[in-house]
């Protein structure tokens, strides 16, 4: 029996190993422990997929969902988090930047305690809680703050988009930001390297007229060379830098 279900995106596979190797290596949960479909032997040649699924919400404890913009796009997931709250009613919720919880609203998550993956606080209180289960099995504190400050450091790096050798860059969209009709803005998942000094501070945002490129949405690679960029200071996001393409096409 997988006492922990782990429901995510498969657009964040990466984050989510990474989210296993501190759960094991940190909190002392064992692998055999967790169920998680990206994991490699989940599944068996010819095994029916929802059954597996089903069968294994079932019998977990808890079931942490991985929200990020890919998670609430993905029908599939929004049905396996539905699916979860309705079967064990065991869901811890764990969001992930560039979410915010204002960004929950319109969600069935409004109003519901959830966790941030990048608060040191809820991280500890997640750990609490596992323990508390006895799926959580390492007992020292100082290992475990340990193995979170490396989690931390290793989640809170920037992406750094290089350009390409014909001097493009690709990235995904994370983010639709709502603009006048006229325009369009998009958030980038990292920063451009660009020639001028770009800081860690900073988000960067393509932007550009409606009609001059295609409307995009959440999960789309695209490949585009840059014009011209202008940093800005925004009430809500602070210091964003709108990025305007020379050309842009969606991979």
């Amino acid at each position: 029996m997988s006492r922990l279900f782990i429901s995510h995106s498969t657009n964040d596979k990466a984050e989510v190993e990474q989210l296993i190797d501190f759960l094991v290596l940190g909190m002392g949960v064992a692998r055999s422990d967790i169920f998680c479909t990206s994991q490699n032997g989940t599944f068996s040649a010819g095994e029916h997929f929802m059954e597996k699924i089903k069968e294994k919400l079932k019998d977990c404890q808890k079931v942490i969902c991985f929200i990020t913009p890919y998670y609430l796009k993905s029908i599939s997931c929004v049905a396996e988090m539905g699916a979860a709250w309705c079967m064990t009613g065991k869901i811890i919720p764990l969001i992930a930047p560039p979410l915010r919880y204002c960004d929950l609203n319109d969600t069935p998550l409004m109003g519901l305690q959830m966790l941030r993956r990048d608060s040191k606080e809820d991280m500890m209180n997640l750990y609490e809680e596992l323990r508390r289960l006895k799926i959580a099995l390492n007992e020292s504190f100082a290992e475990f703050s340990r193995a979170l400050d490396r989690y931390m450091s290793s989640r809170n790096k920037v992406n750094m988009i290089e350009k390409d050798e014909n001097g493009c860059y690709v990235a995904k969209i994370i983010k639709v930001r709502n603009t006048p009709a006229a325009y369009r803005c998009y958030k980038l998942n990292g920063l451009l390297r660009l020639n001028e000094n770009v800081s860690e501070e900073e988000t960067h945002w393509i932007f550009y007229k409606a009609g001059m490129y295609d409307n995009l949405n959440v999960g789309d690679t695209i490949r585009f060379s840059v014009d011209s960029t202008e940093l800005r200071d925004f009430p809500d996001l602070k210091k964003a830098r709108n990025i305007y393409p020379e050309s842009m096409e969606i991979l």
